[in-house]
């Protein structure tokens, strides 16, 4: 964990002498390039994460599960929900942090914002997911160890008003949820 919180805070810290130029930073250490086998795919067993790296080791979308919606990093999302609502979710800037020595992969998922309408009432909030752990030789499992931090709240309406707020979740600081084993799956494997 101690070794995850380091990569976390060395992305960080790159990331800010770079500015935020990108939607999603990519670090390699050692200067290597991004392993190409990485690129594709990958599916959790748990939570409904799916993950699409391209070669250059940018994330072009991801699904997580707060919402099961696919975002792309930087990008506002926008749709429906059941009953007419309406979702809105804001990425933040992404990173990808990879060392081949020890085939360790990091990933920062930032939600800035997020509000969703369920049924009448609304859920809002922020969150960000760390993702960290070992891929194996073959490059087709990363098993993580996830943590996240954020704040969810519910907005609960009568009518058209505000009735009251309930706080769900609250992390300023990352939450160990567990670990997650992800699998590299074939593009047109559905989802």
């Amino acid at each position: 964990m101690k070794r995850f919180i380091a990569m976390i805070c060395s992305v960080f810290l790159f990331s800010l002498c770079l500015g935020c130029q990108q939607n999603c930073l990519v670090v390699v250490e050692g200067g290597k390039p991004f392993p190409p086998e990485m690129a594709g795919r990958w599916k959790s067993d748990y939570g409904d994460w799916i993950i699409v790296f391209q070669p250059n080791g940018q994330i072009e979308w991801a699904q997580v599960p707060l919402g099961n919606i696919q975002l792309r990093p930087n990008q506002v999302k926008r749709f429906p929900t059941r009953f007419g609502g309406k979702g809105i979710f804001e990425p933040g800037i992404w990173e990808v942090h990879y060392n081949p020595d020890i085939r360790e992969l990091a990933v920062e998922i930032v939600v800035k914002h997020f509000l969703q309408d369920v049924g009448n009432h609304s859920m809002e909030g922020h969150q960000t997911d760390f993702l960290a752990g070992a891929v194996s030789e073959d490059f087709t499992e990363w098993n993580v160890d996830w943590s996240t931090q954020g704040r969810y709240m519910a907005l609960i309406y009568e009518g058209w008003d505000l009735k009251e707020t309930k706080e769900f979740f609250n992390a300023p600081e990352p939450v160990y949820r567990g670990t997650v084993m992800f699998r590299k799956v074939a593009e047109d494997q559905e989802q």
